[in-house]
């Protein structure tokens, strides 16, 4: 029979029945019970006459066990469930709640739907992350500081294959700019920093890892260590231009605003790209168009200060600019991927694409497949019979000038774009008649579209190189009929002032440190033989002097020239 008197209360039904039993007894008066227990005295008055009626059960909400009036039905309840296991399976409780009213108008707060489906069983309760130890406080001005990073992820999961999403964070609002590539690279990089550029402007600062495309891994060279600079990826070096400061993180934790980012849209984009059933990168881009502009609009924050730093971009003065070269300090052909960077290339700009080639490896069918893209190759061809190509060229041993020849005719015959045949004249070596009605006849075979005869305007490497005259020149131009075009600038470096000049920068680097012949050849890309001549009248003159140091000759500044 005792059972039938129990009554199931909680602490805080306990508390109060206890201070309404003082009430009831005359110990303390109902205006003291409502302070004690944060009611009104009207709620007190309706609690002890339902004691007084009901006894102690009547401290118990009559709503208790009941129903809630505002209790969504199990219909609908049911059905959130089935479209959650059918549509958003893995989707967090607050991205499902937005996807459910977003597309089939259903009305539900996350905390609901993340009880519902703790309870069915599809989401488990997650452990909150501990606070951060300490957060970099944000910049104060939008355009102040851009964070940017590129993640490699699965961003279309299993509908398409792997890509990289190159993306940008403000520092002061967090204003997202993203785009997708098909890899993180120097190409990509310049490409979506120009995208940024032109939709916002010029950041003050861009805070980067230090992939090897934002920040460079060459070792210092003697000229670097001389001027005391860092070596320069591509994109630091664009940077510079365009006047923006480049700052490296050491951590990824020191980027955290991007790397949370990234944690952020590997998760929302991700679903988002799957209910559309997005499958490749130009399909991703499209969409991203859409999507950035409503994720900022929710998420990012206004900045401390109202002033916006981004600069407006320099005037473009493409119509300047006929046409982007590859050439390098070096053969470009030999670059394994240079037909990708050419297809990159265009992908950027209309400028056309011309590639400045010595011509030795177009006898490779690769090859010639790798340049045609470009819109004008210029390949070099400085003799056809075998003495003036062996003196000029220098190559290696069983490499003939038939073989460049034989390059070049295959290449004309797949190739569509422009050939612009480079010629270099020496006198004494190839400027004969004999040499050039050798060479005409090659050249009708090659069929370029220009020829541009050349001839000696540096300093050579060899002492016996000599240029030809400008009338010379003009007489082989002639012979050659109107394709030809002279692109010697004669005068262009009059010896005296060149001389004078290299002269001047020998003394300025040995003012820092004494090196050998090979350092200052390295520093200065001037070969050795060629330093040779100006070395020995700068000793005799007692402006730099030699020492010798284990088994190396140094050069040093002579004592008449120290401050």
């Amino acid at each position: 029979m005792a059972g039938e008197d129990m009554i199931m209360v909680r602490q805080g039904e306990l508390r109060r029945l206890h201070v309404i039993q003082k009430v009831l007894e005359r110990v303390i008066k109902q205006v003291e019970a409502a302070e004690v227990l944060f009611l009104s005295g009207r709620q007190i008055r309706r609690i002890v006459k339902r004691i007084r009626n009901e006894g102690n059960r009547g401290v118990i909400h009559k709503s208790r066990g009941r129903p809630s009036n505002r209790r969504i039905p199990y219909k609908i309840k049911d059905r959130v469930i089935g479209l959650y296991r059918a549509q958003y399976k893995g989707f967090g409780p607050t991205l499902a709640s937005e996807k459910l009213l977003e597309r089939d108008r259903i009305e539900i707060s996350d905390e609901t739907l993340r009880g519902w489906l703790i309870e069915a069983g599809d989401w488990k309760k997650s452990r909150k992350r501990g606070k951060h130890r300490q957060w970099r406080e944000r910049k104060h001005h939008f355009g102040e500081m851009v964070q940017m990073d590129g993640s490699h992820h699965a961003w279309f999961e299993d509908r398409g294959g792997p890509c990289v999403l190159m993306s940008y964070i403000d520092d002061a609002n967090g204003e997202v700019f993203a785009r997708f590539y098909g890899y993180e690279g120097t190409i990509p990089a310049m490409d979506s920093f120009k995208r940024y550029i032109k939709k916002r402007g010029l950041p003050l600062k861009v805070y980067l890892d230090k992939h090897s495309t934002y920040k460079s891994t060459a070792k210092p060279s003697i000229q670097d260590e001389l001027n005391n600079v860092e070596p320069l990826s591509e994109f630091e070096r664009a940077l510079k231009e365009l006047g923006v400061e480049v700052s490296h993180a050491h951590s990824p934790q020191a980027k955290g605003r991007i790397e949370r980012l990234f944690r952020t849209l590997q998760d929302r984009l991700v679903k988002e790209m799957r209910l559309r059933g997005i499958r490749s990168i130009e399909e991703g881009n499209r969409f991203l168009e859409e999507y950035i502009p409503l994720y900022n609009k929710r998420f990012s924050v206004c900045p401390k200060e109202k002033d916006d730093f981004h600069r407006p971009l320099p005037k473009e003065e493409t119509s300047s600019i006929d046409h982007l070269s590859l050439s390098g300090s070096g053969e470009p052909t030999l670059h394994s991927k240079i037909r990708r960077v050419i297809e990159e290339m265009k992908k950027i700009t209309p400028i056309p694409i011309a590639v400045v080639t010595n011509g030795s490896l177009l006898y490779l069918e690769e090859v010639r497949q790798d340049l045609l893209d470009a819109d004008v190759v210029l390949p070099s061809l400085d003799a056809v019979s075998s003495e003036a190509f062996l003196k000029i060229n220098r190559p290696d041993e069983g490499f003939s000038a038939e073989r460049v020849v034989e390059g070049l005719e295959k290449f004309r015959k797949i190739y569509r774009g422009q050939i612009w045949l480079q010629i270099l004249f020496c006198r004494g070596v190839n400027e004969s008649q004999d040499e050039l009605s050798i060479m005409k006849g090659t050249i009708d075979r090659i069929q370029p579209d220009k020829i541009h005869p050349n001839t000696v305007v540096r300093p050579p490497s060899e002492k016996w190189v000599l240029p030809l005259y400008e009338t010379e020149m003009e007489r082989i131009r002639d012979f050659f009929g109107e394709k030809a075009e002279i692109i010697s600038e004669f005068n262009r470096h009059p010896s005296s002032v060149l001389e004078r000049d290299i002269e001047e920068e020998i003394l300025k680097i040995l003012k820092r440190r004494p090196l050998s012949l090979s350092d200052l050849s390295k520093g200065m890309g001037i070969p050795q033989d060629e330093l040779d001549r100006y070395i020995n009248p700068l000793i005799e003159e007692g402006k730099i002097q030699a020492r010798i140091f284990g088994d190396s000759i140094y050069y040093e500044i002579g004592k008449n020239q120290r401050e």
